[in-house]
């Protein structure tokens, strides 16, 4: 009987822990890509204090960090349009708990010029860098300058066949990553990383 007894004990707290690791793996988030450059985040339960959103681009590097305070279920839209093209992974923590993590790709589909196109970023002396664009034939170029993944400057110039200009990063921190993204109405598509 004593055989019996410690037998059903032995089940029963089997079967709990088995119950309580199921509850824990429930997670009560969602998130969706909606758009080209959106995504869909829902905490469908109760938060357990405070909702940590973290955003890292391809080199793991932190992009974007968004405490949420809610103590109900909410949605949220994160619109990733303001931090570039590039591959990118979102994180949510509730309290020190990763819940759930999403990768989210935002290159923009490569389009094959029809002519002959060239860029080239040279970097000068006192944080500045000569961006050259060449191209065949007259077009709109677009110049966008990301400082650590966050917009800093964005250039549109209309139908030229290119471009030989100096950018001086004015207050810039030497440490900051710089990237320069080039972008033609025929689809040439071009990301320079400057330092």
């Amino acid at each position: 009987m004593k055989k019996l007894l410690a037998c059903i004990m032995l089940f029963g707290s089997m079967a709990y822990a088995t119950a309580s690791e199921e509850r824990k793996s429930e997670v009560p988030v969602s998130l969706k890509k909606v758009e080209e450059n959106k995504v869909l985040f829902r905490f469908k339960g109760t938060p357990e204090g405070p909702v940590t959103v973290r955003i890292y681009d391809e080199n793991n590097t932190l992009v974007k960090r968004h405490r949420v305070f809610y103590n109900n279920a909410f949605a949220k839209v994160y619109n990733f349009n303001q931090i570039g093209p590039g591959n990118y992974t979102m994180e949510i923590m509730n309290g020190q708990n990763l819940v759930d993590r999403l990768s989210i790709n935002l290159e923009s589909p490569v389009k094959k010029p029809t002519h002959f196109i060239t860029s080239n970023l040279e970097p000068m002396r006192d944080n500045a860098f000569r961006l050259s664009v060449n191209s065949e034939i007259p077009e709109d170029i677009t110049v966008s300058i990301f400082k650590d993944g966050a917009l800093l400057h964005e250039e549109k110039l209309d139908n030229v066949s290119g471009l030989n200009k100096i950018y001086r990063m004015q207050g810039i921190s030497m440490l900051s990553r710089i990237d320069f993204y080039i972008n033609t109405e025929s689809g040439y598509t071009e990301r320079i990383i400057a330092r």
